[in-house]
């Protein structure tokens, strides 16, 4: 799988207005990539995806409030321009497969009980999308 270098050109405009993430400073690896230019450009877009070995991940822990902490991670740079290449270059494939508002409007997760002596017994568990009198019974998911 490859990708286009007018999308590699877009990630990199982005992660360098936006960056990659709002808990980390920006990796000083984006603005070597950035300085090569046409060269780093024309090398990311040679890469074959499906066989291209990602780089491990930066995990850290920061404060989540005064007295805890969470852990957190940041992908490796070049791992963070070929993620946000291919969100730009397929990411309307994924969009396309949403949920439209009317089939959003409800959510209703339905847990039925049959009450015994000692304890309640689970009748039907699971999930109605959209009204509960509009939908047809094909509209439930059972966990």
């Amino acid at each position: 799988m490859k990708i286009k270098k007018e999308s590699i050109k877009w990630a990199l405009k982005s992660l360098e207005n936006l960056g990659d993430s709002d808990l980390f400073a920006r990796p000083f690896e984006l603005s070597i990539i950035q300085d090569l230019g046409d060269i780093a450009v024309s090398e990311l877009a040679s890469l074959d995806l499906s066989s291209f070995g990602y780089g491990p991940s930066r995990r850290f822990i920061v404060p989540k409030d005064d007295l805890s902490y969470r852990t957190a991670s940041q992908l490796d740079p070049l791992n963070s321009v070929l993620l946000t290449t291919l969100i730009y270059e397929y990411g309307h494939l994924i969009e396309a497969k949403r949920r439209s508002k009317e089939e959003k409007k409800f959510l209703v997760i339905v847990l039925l009980r049959i009450p015994t002596d000692n304890s309640m017994i689970p009748l039907i568990h699971g999930m109605i999308f959209g009204g509960l009198a509009t939908k047809s019974p094909k509209s439930i998911i059972t966990l």
